[in-house]
């Protein structure tokens, strides 16, 4: 189901805000009881600041709150994601950029959402911990330790006569930190190491790329 833009209004002096409406077109599918709301606001600079999804009577769709801060050049400062069903308690993140304007670190906040859909009828557990249920929907913030080392949590999500789910989210160690080699090109990002190959009159240098320390070959 697409969404339609239908109105697009101005948010006090310095704000656009766009507002994408998928309640009508979903009340003509027959699915008005998944009706969502999504909203984005902009900045004067066209630059989204925020991102948000409401059900159709109003309320927050929880976990799915976003906004976004940034410099005067355009480089993201900070972040806010997540929040539960009242539209609080949203996950900071902090970014820094370089003279170059590159992207140097950034914070991974040590929680991180699982959703999803269920019967409306049965509870859900998610690692043990019952989820906030909204119709069919689930939402549960879990906890993770990524200060010292990146983390592979296992999720495991259940529900009364529905079939347990196990799977792992990765979660990086905080702060991520980004390095670039003398051209700007991003080299090394968290966990991922990047290699480039080398095109000069267009034939590829496979010797260069062969050259490259084994670390940046993934």
């Amino acid at each position: 189901m697409k969404s339609r833009l239908c109105q697009v209004k101005n948010w006090a002096e310095l704000a656009r805000a766009a507002k994408y409406r998928t309640k009508e077109l979903a009340g003509k599918c027959g699915m008005s009881t998944r009706a969502l709301e999504r909203f984005f606001v902009y900045d004067s600079l066209g630059q989204v600041v925020a991102g948000n999804k409401y059900w159709a009577d109003g309320t927050p769709v929880a976990g799915q709150q976003f906004d976004y801060t940034f410099d005067t050049i355009g480089n993201r400062t900070a972040t806010l994601a997540g929040g539960d069903q009242n539209g609080s308690n949203l996950r900071s993140a902090s970014y820094s950029a370089n003279n170059l304007n590159q992207y140097t670190s950034r914070d991974i906040p040590g929680a991180l959402d699982v959703m999803g859909v269920g019967f409306a009828t049965n509870t859900v557990t998610v690692n043990g911990q019952t989820a906030y249920r909204k119709g069919e929907y689930f939402r549960q913030q879990l906890s993770v330790s990524n200060t010292t080392a990146p983390v592979w949590l296992t999720v495991t999500i259940s529900a009364t006569n529905q079939t347990t789910l196990t799977g792992n989210i990765f979660v990086p160690k905080t702060q991520e930190h980004f390095y670039y080699d003398a051209d700007g090109n991003l080299a090394r990002g968290g966990v991922i190491d990047y290699g480039f190959l080398l095109l000069v009159h267009g034939s590829l240098l496979s010797d260069a790329f062969c050259s490259l320390p084994s670390t940046w070959v993934r």
